[in-house]
């Protein structure tokens, strides 16, 4: 921040420093994203004027545009889908590989064998599997759907070596979260008791 610029009174210099990290990486994706779109437009754009100025037998320049728009998409995922859960990610993948290799079976025409249903039913296996996993690790009712599933084990860790299963203690000011007993910090956001 220069030094004629002037923070609101309400922001302290931990929030500040924390929004500052926020907006860097909101821009930095959305400028990735924007160079990776325009490289992309501008190459494959370039690609099929020399796919058609050869001898245009074959279209080579879908492989480019396909593979290149398969990690465009990926991209574009991570940018309109920044909090994505691994499970999310996980599907799309799922989606967008499948999507692949059936292009490939279908444009090569290099066996009738279709090969690509192999790693779509081993995927689809492998895909359910992670679902069912990730139902598991949801939040129950009662649980902090803020906390990731090993923090909600830590926290029930720490309730039996405590050997209590109630959080006694204060109240944190700032968040509201209670802590344990005698605690000088919250647990959650660090703010002094």
């Amino acid at each position: 921040m220069s030094k004629d610029e002037k923070k609101p009174s309400s922001i302290s210099d931990s929030e500040e420093i924390f929004l500052r990290k926020l907006a860097r990486r909101t821009v930095l994706r959305r400028t990735g994203i924007q160079i990776h779109g325009t490289a992309y437009v501008f190459v494959n754009v370039i690609l099929l004027i020399i796919n058609y100025l050869t001898p245009p037998t074959y279209l080579w320049s879908l492989w480019a545009i396909v593979g290149w728009g398969a990690g465009l998409a990926f991209h574009g995922f991570a940018y309109f889908n920044p909090k994505g859960s691994g499970m999310s990610w996980h599907a799309f993948s799922f989606v967008v590989v499948n999507c692949l290799l059936f292009f490939i079976f279908v444009f090569t025409k290099a066996t009738t064998y279709p090969w690509f249903l192999w790693p779509f039913g081993a995927w689809s296996v492998g895909l359910l599997s992670h679902f069912i996993v990730w139902k598991v690790r949801k939040p129950r009712d009662g649980e902090d759907p803020s906390k990731s599933w090993i923090e909600r084990k830590i926290d029930k860790e720490l309730r039996k070596v405590s050997h209590t299963d109630e959080i006694h203690g204060r109240k944190c000011s700032k968040c509201g979260t209670e802590d344990l007993e005698g605690a000088s910090f919250c647990a959650r956001c660090g703010n002094q008791l």
